[in-house]
């Protein structure tokens, strides 16, 4: 067989026993994302559970942790953090306040970990959570890169709410304080957009244009709460990105859910549609109205200061004119006695040229 036949052969031989190899070998099993150490943790109502986490192959040490769905009657939501960056990280969640306040208050970390934009969606509890069995999630809400359940069985000597408790929440849904807010791009271009947020603790506000393709959707926390946010939007910022043009105010969280970067701000002549939802569901709609439209001045407080400021002017010039024609009348009038000198000079002057004659 000629050498060039046999390295062809060789050559093939070599490619095909690679590829069953890598046909038949097992997947690796390497994850990047932290993940549960058990299917299910078991707890009892009033009782505080650990919930522990390990992480996965160089897993960003920060994610999104959480508990229950809206259908369970309990869901809330936390950013958590490996501080230390052991590769573990526990959870603990205190059944005996869930639900029934500020999440901050009954998710925690342990050892050096941290959690942060801890928040619940869904209404507020006026006891401690059913017995029953709730999910656990890792990564978006919607499409979890690990899940586990919490199992809390019922305990009789636990079923009092804790002290404090709200027994009843602000009637009425999510919503807007006004049906139409207004930017003007030839002002500031600044609006705010007031939000209630009735009885619950998060909700998410949306603006969206078809017309233009501008798109962001927040995830608002009452974390100082007060019933209440404001979403402010600058219609005439030179933008690279909507986290440019919308904020909230200071008190509150808020998470970009979604955005179109591409489309980062809002044009002059556009109505947008603005939205607040609630455990999935848009509850109230409002309007934000971007105009370019000349700003209105108040001409005649302008025109009395001008007035003003000519006829002080023009007093001011009389007064220094006449100043000047006091002054100049003094240094132009004869002094007395100078006219007599002048003629004593004159005679003078005549005689001494008699004599030279």
């Amino acid at each position: 067989m000629a050498p060039s036949r046999r390295f062809e052969l060789l050559t093939t031989t070599v490619l095909v026993v690679a590829l069953l190899a890598a046909a038949t070998a097992p997947a690796a099993a390497a994850e990047d994302h932290y993940e549960f150490t058990d299917d299910a943790y078991w707890t009892e109502q009033g009782e505080v559970v650990s919930i522990t986490l390990e992480d996965g192959n160089e897993a960003n040490d920060t994610f999104r942790f959480h508990l229950g769905t809206a259908d369970q009657g309990l869901a809330a939501h936390a950013t958590v953090v490996d501080e230390n960056g052991d590769g573990e990280v526990t959870v603990r969640v205190n059944t005996s306040m869930a639900g029934q306040t500020n999440a901050s208050a009954y998710l925690a970390a342990a050892g050096e970990d941290s959690i942060s934009n801890a928040s619940q969606s869904t209404s507020r509890l006026s006891h401690i959570p059913d017995a029953g069995d709730y999910d656990l999630r890792i990564g978006p809400a919607d499409d979890p890169n690990e899940t586990a359940h919490l199992v809390i069985e019922e305990n009789e000597s636990a079923a009092d709410p804790i002290s404090g408790t709200p027994e009843s929440e602000p009637s009425g849904d999510p919503d807007f304080n006004e049906s139409v807010v207004t930017a003007n791009v030839a002002g500031s271009g600044v609006a705010e957009i007031p939000v209630r947020f009735g009885g619950a603790e998060t909700v998410t506000v949306s603006i969206e244009s078809d017309e233009t393709g501008f798109s962001t959707v927040l995830e608002l926390t009452d974390a100082d709460d007060d019933g209440s946010a404001t979403v402010t939007v600058d219609a005439a910022a030179d933008a690279e990105s909507p986290r440019d043009t919308v904020s909230v105010s200071n008190g509150d969280d808020a998470e970009f859910q979604s955005m179109n970067e591409s489309v980062p701000s809002l044009e002059a002549g556009v109505d947008y549609g603005l939205g607040v939802a609630h455990n999935g569901s848009v509850v109230n709609v409002a309007t934000l109205v971007v105009r370019d439209e000349p700003v209105e001045t108040t001409t005649s407080i302008a025109t009395e200061s001008t007035e003003t400021t000519t006829a002080d002017t023009t007093e001011s010039t009389t007064t220094a004119n006449a100043s000047a024609t006091t002054a100049t009348g003094t240094s132009d009038t004869v002094v007395p006695g100078f006219s007599a000198v002048l003629a004593v000079v004159a005679l003078l002057a005549a005689a001494f040229l008699a004599v030279r004659r």
